[in-house]
C-alpha cells in the first residue's frame, strides 16, 4: 500500500512539474530514492531486472589472471566465442572500439635495427584484431558501443572521415529518417568504430542525457544524428535496440514519436 501512495504521489508531482519547475527537485529527491531502494545493496534480487540478463566485467580477481586492462582484441574474442556456446540471444560490448591494436612505441623502437623482428611484433599485434573481426563475423547477435559527438569537427584526417563516413553507411539500418521527431539534442559527428568490426556488428548509440544538477537518472532510446551529407537519423540508442532484438521487433516496425517509442 505505502508503494502505491509513494508512486500516486510521484506521478501527482510529475504531472505537476512537467507544466511548472515548481516541484522540480522534490520529483527528482523521489525519482533519486526510488532507483536507491533498487540498488543491490539495499535488495539482494532486484525484480525489475530480468533473470535472462548478465553483466560480466572485470574485477580484481580477472586483472590477475588476464593482466591489466584494457584487455587486448584476443581476449574479448575468446570471451566471445565461449559466451555464443550458450546461445545467448545478444551480447553487447561496453567497450568504444575505436583504435587499432598497435605495438607499443618503445617496443617498436626498441627493434629499429632488427626490421624484419619489428615487422614480426607489429604483425603479431594486428592479428589481434584479426581474431576478433573473426569471432564477430561468425555471429549476428554482437552489439558495439557508438560514441556520439555532439559538436560538428573540422580539420580530421581524410582517413578519419572516411571511417566516419563508412560507420555512417553501417547504422543507417539501425536507425530511421527523422520525421518531425527530432531529438532534444542533434549530434553531428561520432566516434567511429573500426571498420573491420562494425561491418559485422549492431552499432548503437550509448550517450547519455544529464540533468542540469549533473545527474544522469534516464537513457534516451534514440538520438538524432546529422549524416555527412546533411541528412537527419535518429539512431537507436543501446537501449531501445536491446529491447527491439528481445522482441524480435524490426526497424520499420519501430514507432518513434517525439512523446514515446512504439
Amino acid at each position: 500500500i505505502l508503494t502505491m501512495i509513494g508512486f500516486l504521489v510521484f506521478g501527482l508531482i510529475h504531472f505537476i512539474s512537467s507544466r511548472t519547475r515548481l516541484f522540480l527537485g522534490m520529483e527528482r529527491a523521489l525519482l533519486d530514492g526510488f532507483f536507491y531502494l533498487r540498488e543491490y545493496n539495499v535488495h539482494e534480487h532486484n525484480p525489475l531486472v530480468s533473470n535472462q540478463v548478465m553483466i560480466f566485467g572485470f574485477d580484481e580477481e580477472s586483472i590477475a589472471v588476464i593482466g591489466k586492462w584494457p584487455w587486448k582484441r584476443y581476449v574479448h574474442a575468446q570471451f566471445l566465442n565461449n559466451i555464443e556456446k550458450f546461445s545467448p540471444r545478444a551480447v553487447m560490448f561496453d567497450i568504444v572500439f575505436v583504435n587499432p591494436e598497435k605495438a607499443p612505441t618503445y617496443v617498436s623502437h626498441k627493434f629499429e635495427t632488427k626490421p624484419g623482428l619489428r615487422r614480426e611484433v607489429e604483425s603479431a599485434f594486428a592479428e589481434m584484431d584479426g581474431l576478433f573481426e573473426q569471432a564477430l563475423e561468425k555471429y549476428d547477435n554482437v552489439y558495439l558501443d557508438l560514441q556520439l559527438v555532439e559538436q560538428p569537427r573540422t580539420g580530421l584526417p581524410e582517413f578519419y572521415q572516411d571511417r566516419i563516413r563508412f560507420n555512417e553507411e553501417m547504422i543507417k539500418p539501425y536507425s530511421q529518417p527523422v520525421k518531425n521527431n527530432m531529438s532534444p539534442v542533434v549530434f553531428h559527428s561520432l566516434e567511429p568504430i573500426l571498420n573491420d568490426f562494425i561491418q559485422y556488428a549492431h552499432p548503437v548509440a550509448i550517450n547519455v542525457l544529464s540533468d542540469d544538477d549533473g545527474v544522469t537518472r534516464s537513457f534516451p532510446l534514440y538520438h538524432t544524428y546529422r549524416m555527412s551529407d546533411q541528412s537527419n537519423r535518429n539512431l537507436f540508442s543501446a537501449v531501445l535496440a536491446l529491447t527491439q532484438r528481445y522482441y524480435r521487433v524490426k526497424t520499420n516496425d519501430v514507432i518513434i514519436r517525439p512523446e514515446n517509442v512504439l
